[in-house]
Protein backbone atom coordinates (compact mmCIF):
# COMPACT_ATOMS: atom_id res chain seq x y z
CA UNK A 1 0.00 0.00 0.00
CA UNK A 2 2.62 2.36 0.86
CA UNK A 3 4.36 2.40 -2.59
CA UNK A 4 0.62 2.81 -3.80
CA UNK A 5 0.02 5.94 -1.69
CA UNK A 6 3.40 7.29 -2.50
CA UNK A 7 3.72 7.11 -6.38
CA UNK A 8 -0.29 8.45 -6.43
CA UNK A 9 -0.21 10.94 -4.35
CA UNK A 10 -2.32 13.39 -6.04
CA UNK A 11 -5.72 11.09 -5.88
CA UNK A 12 -7.25 10.34 -2.83
CA UNK A 13 -7.03 6.77 -1.75
CA UNK A 14 -9.11 5.27 0.70
CA UNK A 15 -8.93 1.65 1.55
CA UNK A 16 -11.54 -0.78 2.55
CA UNK A 17 -9.84 -3.59 4.70
CA UNK A 18 -10.29 -5.43 8.06
CA UNK A 19 -6.64 -5.13 8.32
CA UNK A 20 -5.78 -8.06 10.53
CA UNK A 21 -2.81 -5.67 12.20
CA UNK A 22 -3.71 -2.10 12.37
CA UNK A 23 -0.33 -1.36 13.40
CA UNK A 24 0.83 -2.14 10.40
CA UNK A 25 -0.93 0.77 8.99
CA UNK A 26 0.57 3.73 11.20
CA UNK A 27 3.18 4.88 8.43
CA UNK A 28 0.62 5.59 6.12
CA UNK A 29 -0.96 8.15 8.54
CA UNK A 30 0.98 11.01 7.52
CA UNK A 31 0.02 11.17 4.02
CA UNK A 32 -2.63 13.52 3.34
CA UNK A 33 -4.14 11.14 0.06
CA UNK A 34 -4.87 8.29 2.44
CA UNK A 35 -8.05 7.02 4.43
CA UNK A 36 -8.88 3.94 6.25
CA UNK A 37 -11.72 2.76 6.45
CA UNK A 38 -11.90 -0.54 8.43
CA UNK A 39 -14.18 -2.92 7.66
CA UNK A 40 -15.47 -5.74 4.95
CA UNK A 41 -15.65 -5.13 1.48
CA UNK A 42 -18.35 -7.92 1.79
CA UNK A 43 -20.50 -5.70 3.39
CA UNK A 44 -22.61 -4.33 0.96
CA UNK A 45 -24.14 -1.35 3.06
CA UNK A 46 -20.17 -0.11 4.08
CA UNK A 47 -19.63 0.00 0.28
CA UNK A 48 -22.39 1.82 -0.98
CA UNK A 49 -21.57 4.04 2.03
CA UNK A 50 -17.80 5.02 1.46
CA UNK A 51 -18.36 5.31 -2.50
CA UNK A 52 -20.96 7.91 -2.02
CA UNK A 53 -19.80 9.78 1.22
CA UNK A 54 -16.24 9.75 -0.70
CA UNK A 55 -17.18 10.81 -4.15
CA UNK A 56 -15.55 7.81 -5.38
CA UNK A 57 -14.99 7.63 -9.08
CA UNK A 58 -12.74 4.37 -9.31
CA UNK A 59 -12.49 0.90 -7.70
CA UNK A 60 -9.05 -0.76 -7.61
CA UNK A 61 -9.86 -4.13 -6.19
CA UNK A 62 -6.59 -6.30 -4.60
CA UNK A 63 -8.67 -9.62 -4.71
CA UNK A 64 -9.37 -9.62 -0.76
CA UNK A 65 -7.71 -12.28 0.81
CA UNK A 66 -3.89 -13.05 0.44
CA UNK A 67 -1.85 -16.54 0.75
CA UNK A 68 -3.10 -18.63 -1.77
CA UNK A 69 -1.86 -21.63 -0.04
CA UNK A 70 -4.29 -20.98 3.48
CA UNK A 71 -6.97 -21.16 0.61
CA UNK A 72 -6.44 -25.03 0.86
CA UNK A 73 -7.24 -24.67 4.85
CA UNK A 74 -10.09 -22.74 4.72
CA UNK A 75 -11.69 -22.84 1.26
CA UNK A 76 -14.89 -21.53 2.49
CA UNK A 77 -13.97 -18.15 4.31
CA UNK A 78 -11.45 -17.55 0.73
CA UNK A 79 -14.56 -17.84 -1.43
CA UNK A 80 -16.91 -15.59 0.57
CA UNK A 81 -14.24 -12.93 0.73
CA UNK A 82 -12.53 -13.56 -2.31
CA UNK A 83 -16.01 -14.33 -4.55
CA UNK A 84 -18.43 -12.43 -2.75
CA UNK A 85 -16.23 -9.30 -1.64
CA UNK A 86 -15.76 -8.87 -5.64
CA UNK A 87 -19.14 -9.44 -6.25
CA UNK A 88 -20.24 -6.79 -3.42
CA UNK A 89 -17.84 -3.99 -5.29
CA UNK A 90 -18.76 -4.76 -8.65
CA UNK A 91 -22.86 -4.11 -7.90
CA UNK A 92 -21.55 -0.94 -6.10
CA UNK A 93 -20.35 0.18 -8.49
CA UNK A 94 -22.67 -0.32 -10.72
CA UNK A 95 -25.16 1.25 -8.77
CA UNK A 96 -22.92 4.28 -7.74
CA UNK A 97 -22.12 4.30 -11.23
CA UNK A 98 -18.33 4.09 -10.94
CA UNK A 99 -16.38 5.34 -13.92
CA UNK A 100 -13.42 2.55 -13.62
CA UNK A 101 -13.48 -0.68 -12.06
CA UNK A 102 -9.59 -2.00 -11.61
CA UNK A 103 -9.40 -5.76 -10.69
CA UNK A 104 -5.75 -6.76 -9.52
CA UNK A 105 -5.72 -10.70 -8.79
CA UNK A 106 -2.75 -12.67 -7.59
CA UNK A 107 -0.09 -13.39 -9.17
CA UNK A 108 0.01 -16.95 -7.97
CA UNK A 109 -2.04 -18.15 -10.89
CA UNK A 110 1.00 -18.47 -12.61
CA UNK A 111 2.85 -21.10 -10.17
CA UNK A 112 5.78 -21.29 -8.36
CA UNK A 113 8.60 -19.00 -9.77
CA UNK A 114 12.27 -20.60 -9.89
CA UNK A 115 15.03 -19.45 -8.10
CA UNK A 116 17.10 -19.09 -11.26
CA UNK A 117 14.13 -17.71 -13.50
CA UNK A 118 13.22 -14.12 -14.72
CA UNK A 119 10.99 -12.47 -13.40
CA UNK A 120 7.03 -13.59 -14.36
CA UNK A 121 5.11 -11.68 -16.40
CA UNK A 122 2.15 -11.85 -19.14
CA UNK A 123 3.94 -14.18 -21.56
CA UNK A 124 4.31 -16.90 -18.81
CA UNK A 125 2.11 -20.13 -19.41
CA UNK A 126 -0.37 -20.01 -16.40
CA UNK A 127 0.19 -23.23 -14.10
CA UNK A 128 -1.97 -26.16 -14.58
CA UNK A 129 -3.59 -28.28 -12.04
Amino acid sequence: MLMLIVLMQSYRLIFITDCSCLENLNELNDYPNYKFVQGNVCSSDLVNWVLKSEKIDTIMHFAAQTHVDNSFGNSFQFTQNNIMGTHVLLESAKVASIKRFIHVSTDEVYGEQMRDQAAMDEEQVIFEL
